[in-house]
């Protein structure tokens, strides 16, 4: 019975110091990568401009559904809508969460600029975590960065799969 009391302490305990610990953390983050790609900004551009193609080539994701400006990813983590706003057709686009029942909320800005024949891309994610239980979790145990570079990853692959 006192082995149970210490598990519980312990546990009641390890919650406590991940709501402190995430309370203490920053709402807001900001976080960016970016890669060098094999392929001319056009081809680039096409790939990331053309969201109803990400199941495609995007680890993870199942299914998209676009209406106009406006879509929803459908994957392994749930249904996520989106907004996209071309800020400078061909070189940057913003893609900002658009549904605000979420625990999180941001925007991905992609930008691409051209080196000789090839495309740097570089992501840069604006996001907010309100929930310090959500935030100690993004911040340590799955990173902000991962899902940046699982995308570029999969970019990556998808250019040199397909060819230049």
């Amino acid at each position: 019975m006192m082995l149970l009391w210490i598990a519980g302490g312990l546990a009641l305990l390890l919650a406590g110091l991940v709501i402190v610990v995430g309370a203490l953390l920053p709402c807001a983050h900001t976080t960016t990568q970016e890669r060098l790609l094999a392929a001319p900004p056009e081809r680039v551009w096409a790939l990331i401009r053309a969201v109803d193609a990400y199941p495609r080539w995007r680890s993870g994701v199942k299914a998209v559904t676009v209406d106009g400006l406006r879509f929803v990813e459908d994957s392994r983590h749930g249904q996520i809508a989106y907004r996209l706003q071309e800020r400078v057709p061909g070189r940057q686009l913003c893609a900002t969460i658009d549904d605000p029942s979420l625990p999180f909320s941001g925007s991905w800005t992609y930008v691409l600029d051209s080196v000789g024949a090839q495309t740097r891309l570089r992501i840069t994610e604006q996001g907010a975590v309100p929930n310090p239980v959500f935030r100690f979790l993004s911040r340590f145990v799955f990173s902000h960065e991962k899902t940046l570079r699982t995308y570029l990853d999969d970019l990556q692959r998808a250019l040199e799969k397909n060819g230049v």
